[in-house]
């Protein structure tokens, strides 16, 4: 197997490893009718950052939307030195406060 293919194996693996391991369910039978509903663990933020102003996290999610988010002392950042472009998966409540945030590595074809 290639390098470049190992490589989005591993982030693969990583990805449902992080989201097993985090409580968000991946896949739910049913939406919930109301959103107190979703879980202490709450929905699943999959992005990059735009730009960053204190506890104010501007993420562009892959759909292209921009979207406000709170960071605070009690949100769980994995990594360290946040910055704008950093791609990202985390956990948010729907009121857009980040429970925890993980730094998403991508890998580069033919690297």
């Amino acid at each position: 197997m290639s390098r470049s293919k190992m490589s989005v194996l591993g982030l693969v693996c990583a990805g449902v490893s992080l989201l097993a391991l985090s409580g968000v369910p991946a896949f739910a039978a049913e939406e919930p009718s109301d959103p107190s509903e979703i879980g202490t663990m709450g929905q699943v933020l999959l992005g990059a950052i735009t730009s960053i102003d204190g506890e104010n996290y501007q993420i562009r999610d892959e759909n292209g939307a921009t979207m406000p988010y709170h960071v605070s002392k009690e949100t769980i950042l994995n990594g360290s030195d946040f910055k704008a472009g950093d791609h990202v998966i985390g956990s948010v409540t729907p009121e857009g406060h980040v429970l925890a945030l993980t730094k998403r590595f991508t890998a580069k074809v033919g690297a």
